[in-house]
């Protein structure tokens, strides 16, 4: 057994985490409430659960902020606030003021407290493989207390996977300092972490207006299609398919040809309306076609402004082996994939569907087209740095100059490698821009 253990910080990687584990537990048909599971056969719930008092199934999870406020919601007032422990709940410190610095350097109490319980959690595993962490990395607790934490988990568990589904920066984005906070945390996601998977509240919004037709969507809305992503990625792990159950060091030894671009997209479908599902019927062949489009995207890129280097195909319930091993040297042709990696693309297929649809499925790409999210975010840094803009906040904290210096010049080397090579000489199909543009 391989268990994960999932790591929640600040408001947002809250709010996600309680998504995601409402969906597990239907999955696994766990009772939120007294955390009993109705169906043994449903899968191995043990990968994420621990097996508590009286059969009682608690997950593997811990949840961090900085804010009393949110764990006290997520405590009395949440879908699970029966379901975790409540000693896997911690609040500590002070508010970090959307400060990547104040989170980093001030929140010693906060990460000891989740070291503590992360040593716990870990004792009571089998065979622990790794971390799977949520956040955001434009406010200063998702940043910079997460960054602490993971940084000091790397020391205890060198030898363990990391994974991280950061929700990054983007247009919406109303906090001023959020350039400096996203370089910050992007420097130690690229130290730290074997596998980010990056999300951003743009694409999200529109996948529910374009694909589930919800006119304004909130941030559960949001949530909930983060917490199918990642329900998705783990689920080789925890249900068996024609192949047996997957093991993600495997499944990592392909997916991450270069240590530090190991930065993903993600796609998931079907997005349906309630009123659309009793029409759709979509086949494994329908799903297998849309993999690729751009509707499904739950981070704003251009595919055709690069190329894949690799991918995940996360197939889930009625799919055919037969339709998986065509798709994947026809999309290799038609999405411009890197000629040069045999077997670039990963696929599993595992028989149980998510609730209420008959399959699913994940795509994970790693595309040098992300490179333009981390230039973007890196010129914003730039401008704001040159001019000294907001730089007191941090200075004032004990920061130094020398850091901004090290954390721009890292994101730059990040953008250059994405950029340099064969691996990104590709053209650029305008016309696929302009259908684009039409339909929107």
């Amino acid at each position: 057994m391989r268990e994960i253990i999932s790591l929640h910080v600040g408001q947002c990687g809250g709010r996600i985490g309680e998504k995601f584990w409402e969906g597990i537990c239907d999955e696994h048909d766990i009772d939120k409430a007294t955390g009993q599971l109705s169906n043994p056969s449903e899968g191995n719930a043990n990968i994420l659960f621990r097996e508590g008092k009286g059969g009682r199934h608690v997950p593997r999870a811990v949840f961090a902020d900085t804010d009393a406020e949110c764990i006290d919601v997520l405590r009395t007032g949440g879908n699970c606030r029966y379901l975790f422990s409540p000693e896997n709940s911690i609040t500590a410190g002070s508010s970090t003021g959307n400060n990547w610095g104040k989170g980093y350097y001030e929140s010693d109490a906060l990460t000891e407290q989740v070291l503590d319980c992360i040593r716990l959690e870990s004792e009571r595993c089998d065979c622990l493989s790794g971390f799977q962490l949520t956040h955001s990395i434009a406010g200063g607790t998702g940043s910079g207390a997460s960054s602490k934490v993971c940084e000091n988990l790397r020391e205890n568990f060198p030898a363990k996977l990391y994974t991280s589904y950061s929700v990054i920066p983007d247009d919406t984005t109303t906090i001023a300092t959020h350039p400096y906070n996203a370089v910050f945390s992007i420097h130690r996601l690229v130290e730290d972490f074997d596998m980010c998977v990056l999300l951003n509240n743009s694409a999200l919004s529109r996948s529910c207006e374009r694909n589930l037709r919800i006119q304004k969507p909130s941030f559960s809305h949001l949530n909930n299609l983060i917490g199918s992503v990642m329900s998705d990625c783990c689920a080789p792990q925890r249900f068996r398919g024609p192949m047996g159950s997957c093991d993600w060091r495997k499944m990592l030894v392909n997916l991450v040809p270069f240590p530090r671009l190991h930065f993903f997209s993600a796609s998931w479908m079907p997005q349906l309306s309630d009123n659309d599902k009793p029409y759709a019927g979509l086949s494994g062949a329908e799903l297998l076609r849309a993999a690729h489009d751009r509707r499904y995207l739950t981070m704003e890129i251009q595919p055709t402004h690069g190329r894949y280097l690799t991918t995940a195909l996360m197939c889930r319930g009625d799919f055919s082996s037969y339709d998986v091993e065509c798709f994947i040297p026809a999309a290799a042709v038609t999405n411009r994939f890197a000629e040069w990696i045999p077997g670039n693309t990963v696929k599993t297929i595992t028989q149980t569907p998510p609730p209420n649809v008959d399959r699913s499925l994940c795509l994970l790409g790693s595309s040098t087209s992300i490179q333009e999210t981390f230039k973007q975010i890196s010129e914003q840094f730039t401008a704001m740095f040159r001019r000294k803009a907001h730089l007191h906040h941090y200075i004032n904290i004990g920061m130094d100059e020398m850091e901004f210096t090290e954390a721009e010049s890292n994101c730059n080397d990040l953008v250059s490698e994405y950029q340099g090579g064969d691996y990104c000489h590709c053209c650029i199909d305008e016309s696929w821009d302009e259908e684009w543009d039409e339909e929107e």
